[in-house]
């Protein structure tokens, strides 16, 4: 990560003036972030601090030839070092001593403000849980695949780019905030329910999971809370717990497939997460109040099958 103008972004602490050995290719900004796509030549190795301002900081090497391409590590407390990897993360107020090899570096670099992006609770955002060494070598497709994006967008700008790259920042934001957990610290304020996104991951898991069941464990790391919290700050939030939000998912899942006529009443229940026929018509009358063969006629829906030949 090299030193950029703006103080809310990396800087290096060095005698050294790299202002010849850097070279931009393309770079969008305004106060919510700054993307750049930069190109660096070491003629030798060396090594400075990296001390990073107010923003998240997240780098994308792009592939070059191993013969040509620069090596960096970096120290950690008790001597620990870490090789900087493909995908790269830095949390603010952070302070890295990094060395380099000779040889040249393409790259692209993101650095961003979650408050100024407009995300939600993003002013309480804790990431002193992260550990630096293991965010130099990150193992994330979501995060690669978005980088990548912005690297294209950069590069080949479209209609309405800036739009484009702020949109595409504001994903990177928040599967950064997934993939590590930060959080709210506890006790803060509103802490007990969950905020927009996180409740719209959380529908979005169990939605598209269906007819399966997504884990527990699986729910909270997608908003980034511990598994023993999820369940009350859910039922704060929407008024239900979240097994009856499943449950509820399950039944509107076979309310849709009840609409084709095609399907079997087992079939239904089998593709819409019940482990039986008899299991889902009992959990069907009891949420409706109706068996799913009389939910169909009161909906219009002709059965393609004599009465008591679908499996109900």
């Amino acid at each position: 990560m090299h030193e950029i103008c703006n103080p809310e972004n990396p800087r290096i602490a060095s005698e050294t003036d790299f202002s010849h050995l850097r070279s931009i290719t393309a770079r969008r900004f305004d106060p919510a972030f700054e993307v750049r796509i930069q190109d660096v030549n070491w003629p030798c190795g060396g090594q400075s601090l990296v001390q990073t301002g107010a923003r998240c900081t997240v780098e994308l090497l792009i592939d070059q030839p191993t013969e040509q391409a620069a090596h960096y590590t970096v120290a950690g407390e008790r001597g620990a070092r870490s090789t900087v990897g493909r995908l790269n993360f830095v949390a603010p107020l952070t302070t890295l001593a990094m060395q380099w090899s000779p040889g040249q570096v393409r790259s692209i670099v993101c650095m961003f403000d979650p408050v100024r992006l407009g995300l939600p609770d993003g002013s309480r955002w804790d990431w002193d849980g992260v550990n630096p060494l293991a965010a130099l070598d990150l193992r994330n497709d979501r995060l690669e695949t978005t980088m990548g994006w912005l690297y294209q967008e950069l590069r080949q700008p479209s209609f309405a780019t800036q739009m484009q790259i702020s949109t595409m920042l504001t994903m990177l934001a928040l599967e950064t905030q997934r993939h590590f957990g930060a959080r709210s610290p506890a006790g803060d304020v509103g802490t007990d329910k969950l905020s927009a996104w996180q409740l719209a991951r959380v529908k979005e898991h169990i939605e598209q999971a269906l007819p399966d069941s997504v884990p527990l464990q699986a729910l909270a790391a997608a908003c980034g809370l511990p598994s023993r919290e999820l369940p009350a700050m859910f039922k704060n939030t929407v008024g239900v717990t979240l097994r009856s939000f499943v449950a509820s998912a399950h039944i509107a899942k076979a309310k849709l497939l009840l609409s084709d006529s095609r399907l079997l009443i087992k079939q239904v229940a089998g593709r819409s997460g019940f482990e039986s026929a008899s299991a889902f018509t009992a959990a069907f009358h009891k949420a409706t109040g109706m068996r799913p063969q009389e939910y169909r006629q009161a909906s219009g829906v002709r059965a393609a099958a004599p009465s008591g030949s679908d499996g109900e």
